[in-house]
């Protein structure tokens, strides 16, 4: 009886050169270059340093919405194993993911096919890819910047690739160079926003919005002819939405020259007939209250006393952009809620969320220390925890991505201002139930600054919890359970252990602050969200050794 030859199974090398693992052959592993690829006059593209940990089975999960997605061939260029798992993750994971707030051409379209033809796109993706995945394993780390994990390091060396090439096209005279670069930039973007890497990612923003408004000023205004260099629309929406979500980061504010359909907000009401519109039109407004509750966050009463007829007429001009785009975004829910899909229903109320957050935001910024004048706006908090439980449960699956302001920024402000001690924590609940981020807004950031925020205030009441009754102060939760003080000091207790050891920093005993956890990041003392804390910190007088609970 005569048997086939059968194959001597063993252990696949995987440190073998890039371009003898796309074409699935075994490398002689030469250093530098491998003969195997020259001595057949191929370019061998070298050896990667890291490779991604093999796993069991590298699927897609089933739960992620099916999304018909642009993909118009695959790249034509060698791809090894690991960028080919990291680019079908991208596809089938992450870009899904960011689509779920809102359709978008950019993620839909151009990435995609961007991706599949320039190779600084590609590397930049299986990148990003690489940091997704390393992010949804360890569930959504708050501000991590670890010294050494493999996909990060595996992004990294992805991420010198893209620069790499982008490099080598810095003199080309291609008209879709800007694109490349720009789309790049949005990439290393997310990259560094998933990674905790702030000023890193400022670094990038500013550079892209630097290239922007180089590009816009070079624009002849008389010119109604498209030029071939034109750039993508939906990039100069998705940057000029960037820009305006960070000043609230310390990131100077920008105005980008925009569409003229973007334009219309300023000059008075219009008619949205899509969602889409409505969504690109609220850039105009969120800019406007950005730029003024942004710098009125941390001021003392005695300061806004002083320049109170200044603030006030700031805080009309944003009222009167906001008001506007309220009114026609108002008559397009009424009259087209009813007729569109769920996912747009849900992406109508995120605006409508927001807009309700931002419009008692900007009530409320010159309130200064009047605390019991925060009372009057307990029913807005309400609506608004009401209507953010309502999104959440809304999804079919939570995302852990998205580029766009959902409903983070609106639930943080109402975990830390509401006097209604319910509500405040019936949103500590929905942040705390949602772990992920929305742009640079990480909702365990933002989580972890309400608790602090709302711990420092009870122990300023009740600074010797032994001597003093506290039966007082009953918190029922969403579930109806009710909290005495104590046990509401211990699950606050609780989570700060749990983000400490989540950041790398050990066994906390819950005392440290948040500044003191988020050190590495330099542009940290800009953040909004920082010198509101402070200002609590030194109304109630708080120090780091009073806050044993």
């Amino acid at each position: 009886m005569v048997t086939g030859h059968r194959r001597t199974v063993g252990r696949k090398s995987r440190t073998g050169c890039r371009s003898c693992r796309a074409r699935h052959i075994k490398c002689d592993e030469t250093p530098d270059i491998c003969r195997n690829c020259t001595s057949t006059g191929r370019v061998c593209d070298g050896y990667d340093v890291h490779r991604l940990p093999l796993t069991k089975k590298a699927g897609v999960d089933a739960t992620v919405p099916a999304v018909t997605l642009v993909v118009a061939h695959r790249p034509t260029w060698p791809m090894t194993s690991d960028e080919r798992r990291c680019l079908s993750y991208f596809q089938h994971r992450t870009v899904p993911m960011i689509l779920e707030f809102y359709d978008s051409s950019l993620w839909r379209e151009v990435v995609l096919w961007m991706s599949q033809s320039e190779p600084a796109v590609y590397h930049a993706v299986i990148a990003l890819s690489a940091v997704h995945q390393s992010i949804e394993m360890r569930g959504m780390p708050l501000l991590i910047q670890e010294a050494y994990s493999i996909w990060n390091s595996f992004a990294l060396e992805q991420l010198g690739r893209a620069f790499s090439c982008l490099i080598k096209r810095r003199m080309s005279q291609d008209p879709r160079l800007r694109d490349v670069i720009l789309t790049c930039c949005l990439l290393f973007i997310m990259s560094d926003f998933l990674q905790g890497r702030y000023d890193d990612a400022f670094t990038h923003l500013k550079s892209g919005l630097r290239i922007l408004k180089e590009y816009t000023a070079q624009k002849a205004p008389v010119s109604r002819v498209p030029r071939k260099e034109a750039i993508e629309p939906c990039l100069v929406e998705t940057f000029d939405h960037l820009g305006i979500q960070c000043t609230l980061f310390g990131v100077e504010a920008s105005c980008l020259p925009t569409d003229d359909e973007l334009k219309q907000g300023r000059g008075g009401s219009v008619a949205f007939d899509s969602l889409e519109q409505a969504r690109q039109a609220f850039n105009t407004p969120l800019r406007a209250v950005y730029r003024f509750t942004g710098p009125c966050m941390g001021l003392t009463a005695v300061d806004i006393a002083s320049n109170y007829e200044a603030l006030q007429l700031g805080q009309l001009a944003a009222w009167s952009s906001l008001s506007q785009y309220m009114d026609s975004f108002d008559h397009f829910y009424r009259r087209s809620y009813s007729a569109l899909s769920p996912k747009e229903r849900r992406g109508a109320d995120l605006l409508y969320l927001q807009q309700l957050g931002l419009a008692v935001s900007l009530k409320t910024c010159l309130l200064g220390g009047n605390t019991p004048a925060y009372e009057h706006y307990t029913s807005d908090y309400r609506k608004i925890v009401l209507l953010a439980e309502r999104i959440v449960k809304s999804f079919p699956e939570l995302p852990a991505v998205s580029i766009n302001t959902g409903v983070i920024p609106t639930l943080y402000r109402t975990a830390m201002v509401c006097r209604d001690h319910n509500i405040r924590w019936h949103a500590i609940e929905l942040l705390r139930t949602w772990p992920h981020r929305e742009g640079p807004f990480d909702s365990n950031w933002f989580l972890y600054v309400a608790l602090e925020t709302m711990k420092v205030e009870l122990l300023a009441k009740n600074k010797s919890l032994e001597n003093k009754n506290t039966s007082g102060f009953i918190l029922t939760d969403s579930r109806g359970e009710e909290l005495s003080l104590n046990k509401v000091l211990e699950n606050i207790l609780e989570n700060q252990r749990h983000t400490a050891r989540a950041m790398g920093k050990g066994l906390d005993d819950g005392t440290s602050s948040p500044l003191e956890l988020a050190e590495k990041i330099k542009c940290m003392a800009g953040w909004v969200c920082v010198r509101a804390f402070e200002v609590v910190v030194r109304k109630y007088n708080w120090r780091k050794d009073s806050a044993g609970c």
